[in-house]
């Protein structure tokens, strides 16, 4: 069985450039940007999708409101936090 696009180009898709929407990440923060030597490498976000090219990711930053591209990520694909828990 094959799926439409190895139908439409001839090659087998790569799926494992796939991530959840919504899992965490880890975006990382250039050294030039950081303002201390003990700040964070990296800062935490919520992963919203990929750019049209794939080269790089969309990630939500709650610390700024506001989303940004990034292509230096860290997925952590089992914890979601933009999902509040229910406790009934």
């Amino acid at each position: 069985m094959t799926i439409p696009h190895e139908t439409w180009t001839g090659r087998s898709a790569n799926l494992d450039i796939l991530r959840p929407f919504g899992c965490l990440t880890y975006t990382l923060i250039p050294q030039g940007q950081r303002q201390f030597k003990i700040q964070p490498p990296a800062e935490k976000g919520i992963f919203l999708g990929y750019e049209n090219d794939f080269s790089t990711y969309r990630i939500f930053k709650p610390s700024e409101k506001r989303a940004i591209r990034s292509r230096d990520i860290k997925f952590v694909e089992n914890a979601f936090p933009g999902l509040k828990s229910c406790s009934s």
